[in-house]
């Protein structure tokens, strides 16, 4: 068996001839989920990520207190790719951009960014109450949070082995 997606991303001999792993199921069930169009964006995701994760070990080298002995060693939750330049180099639009990449996140393959949760420093309002019990402290505390989402994502460590592994 040949190729298996187009533009020869992945090939399903290879998976099941790796003498290391043998035939994995979970590669195969991974496999069997993605559209060619998602195996070519997978295809994407991961150059830009070795270019940046290559970028990233430079600035590190380069840097007085280098933290990184290998480029290996930098974890790929560091390496942030953009929803807009998956977006731009397929021209899709922003719902299926979404899609595709809400695919590639239930495969678990790729991971969303956490959410930041803002919480605005509110003001605390206390008043002295008496009661037939005794005093006691009556606290109102105004806080308010913004839950703000980005559409940026990381490879998984899942992720950046299946695609090794279908491109042995």
């Amino acid at each position: 068996m040949k190729n298996c997606k187009t533009n020869g991303l992945i090939w399903i001999a290879n998976i099941a001839s790796t003498p290391e792993t043998g035939l994995e199921p979970k590669l195969l069930n991974t496999l069997s989920n993605l559209s060619s169009l998602e195996a070519s964006i997978l295809d994407t995701i991961f150059e830009e990520f070795e270019y940046k994760r290559k970028r990233i070990f430079e600035r590190s080298i380069n840097s007085k207190r280098s933290r990184f002995n290998n480029i290996d060693d930098i974890n790929p939750n560091l390496v942030q790719i953009t929803s807009k330049s998956i977006k731009e180099k397929f021209n899709l639009n922003d719902e299926f951009t979404t899609i595709y990449i809400d695919n590639l996140e239930s495969l678990r393959l790729v991971r969303y960014e956490d959410p930041e949760i803002e919480i605005d420093n509110g003001y605390p309002e206390a008043a002295l109450e008496e009661d037939k019990q005794g005093q006691k402290i009556n606290v109102d505390i105004d806080v308010s949070a913004s839950y703000i989402k980005s559409d940026d994502f990381n490879l998984t460590s899942y992720g950046k082995y299946f695609i090794k592994e279908c491109k042995v």
